[in-house]
């Protein structure tokens, strides 16, 4: 009886435990209202809803795991002045993804900002 509520205790302070590393390491990103982040004219098309339609480059933004879809070498471009016509709010990305026998592997280079203010975010996948 002893044992079996120390295996409980355990196997519950360790489900504390991993939820807390869950919430603590989240990374998602956090942005205000105005700025569109959205990169690819497709998946700015549907509201960034990109994650179950991964059949082409960008799912390198939305679901690396997706590139595994994508049969051929792709590269694309993308590069959209943001709303209010302000060029401080500009968004550009370039990604490109190459399959091999090991598997997909893509990079991708996302743009945001201007002059004073700059942001750039780097991304590699593999599936």
């Amino acid at each position: 009886m002893k044992f079996y509520l120390q295996a409980k205790l355990l196997r519950i302070l360790c489900n504390i435990v991993g939820l807390t590393a869950l919430l603590v390491f989240d990374f998602t990103d956090v942005h205000a209202g105005f700025e569109r982040r959205d990169v690819g004219a497709r998946q700015r098309a549907i509201g960034g809803a990109f994650v179950g339609l991964t059949d082409d480059v960008w799912a390198i933004h939305y679901n690396p795991a997706g590139l595994s879809n994508v049969k051929q070498s792709q590269v694309s471009v993308f590069y959209s002045p943001q709303t209010f016509g302000l060029s401080e709010l500009s968004n550009g990305a370039v990604v490109g993804m190459v399959p091999t026998e090991l598997g997909n592997f893509g990079l991708g280079i996302q743009h945001f900002g201007y002059e004073l203010y700059r942001e750039l975010s780097y991304t590699l996948g593999y599936s």
